[in-house]
């Protein structure tokens, strides 16, 4: 349905893939934020002076699923989160012992990239909250995600709910409530590529078979996330090294990402096996830089947003404006600029932001 990587040069230029997998389009946009944005939980039934708040730190670009959800994006600190569907996820229930305040899934994403500069403080940011899962815009079926979080110097975590109980895989020693499963023990290399089923300390293993055959002759080749794992492990493990380029390490990663990515096949959306989804499109995150890069399957070209050089007008943030790119339906272009390509923030139009998706304390107690 998914696939993440991160890729470290050896001079140390860190890029994050990742493909979007899904049944269709989901009215995906690029948004780029402000500093300052007053955000809270998206808790439904919990009145506003009860909500767990926040006003974010950072400027971040992301990509919304539905105009309802952050699914990735990167900030201004080189920080890139990466939400992927795990239809395993439970979240806490009344009898799971949780600390902190509850916040939306659909702001997850979004709360990792206001307030964090790197891996050790996305971490230590979730002992503050937990996460509650919402349905899917227009559908009964809950968002049921794992987060994946990765910064400039490589370092990755990836955080799972199993049983209610919050899971967390990364190479960083870090400090976590004691209701939360810290695994700390992976090296930088072990946690750079994640995609769906299963939870990511059952993934890892199959890089361990692997790593004992022939992987050049044998490499699984299906769309199953299984074996997306295992071939984006290996390209990732075996991609250029040295002192790469910049332009050689992002079109390296970009490789990996089209190897693990699904074309549009008959029948590829399949609701009875959504883990073989077609590859919506791709993102990657230059996080040195801080370039994101947006690449929509149906179009055959790449646009680009330099963190960098974007300005807001006066008071954006306090009027809750941000700037996104609109795309047609399916993302076959930017709205209005049919052959767009490259550095888009000439595209860049200037909105109120959408309001996340909001979960309810009902699925806690029931």
């Amino acid at each position: 349905m998914c696939t993440r990587i991160v890729y470290t040069s050896e001079n140390n230029k860190t890029i994050t893939g990742r493909n979007m997998d899904w049944a269709d389009w989901s009215k995906a946009s690029v948004w780029v934020y402000p500093a300052g944005i007053e955000r809270n939980g998206a808790i439904e039934d919990l009145p506003v002076n009860e909500q767990y708040s926040w006003t974010s730190l950072y400027k971040s670009v992301t990509t919304a699923a539905q105009d309802a959800a952050t699914a990735d994006g990167m900030n201004d600190q080189g920080l890139a989160a990466n939400l992927l569907w795990l239809s395993t996820s439970e979240y806490p229930s009344a009898t799971t012992p949780v600390q902190g305040s509850p916040i939306s899934i659909s702001v997850w994403a979004q709360y990792i990239l206001d307030l964090c500069k790197d891996v050790h403080e996305a971490i230590e940011a979730m002992n503050q909250v937990y996460v509650i899962t919402a349905n899917y815009p227009g559908t009964t079926r809950t968002a049921d995600c794992h987060l994946s979080v990765s910064d400039k110097k490589g370092n990755s975590a990836i955080f799972e709910y199993i049983d209610g109980v919050l899971n967390v895989s990364t190479n960083v020693k870090s400090n976590l409530n004691k209701d939360c499963i810290l695994i700390d023990s992976f090296t930088q290399a072990q946690v750079r590529v994640m995609t769906n089923q299963p939870v990511f300390t059952e993934q890892i293993k199959l890089n361990y078979f692997w790593e004992n055959v022939n992987e050049k002759v044998y490499l699984p080749g299906s769309s199953q996330s299984v074996d997306r794992f295992v071939r984006a492990s290996f390209y990732t493990k075996n991609l250029i090294e040295g002192n790469i380029k910049e332009d050689e390490a992002l079109a390296g990663v970009l490789s990996i990402m089209h190897n693990a990515a699904q074309p549009f096949v008959n029948n590829s959306a399949d609701e009875e096996d959504p883990n073989t989804s077609i590859t919506q499109y791709t993102t990657l995150s230059d996080q040195e830089k801080g370039v994101f890069y947006f690449a929509a399957s149906r179009s055959p070209f790449v646009v680009w947003i330099d963190l960098n050089k974007i300005s807001f007008s006066q008071n954006a943030s306090e009027n809750e404006m941000g700037l996104t790119l609109e795309f047609e339906e399916n993302g076959t272009s930017i709205k209005g600029h049919p052959f767009a390509s490259g550095n888009a923030i000439d595209y860049l139009i200037e909105k109120k932001t959408f309001s996340f998706l909001e979960a309810s304390m009902e699925s806690v107690s029931a």
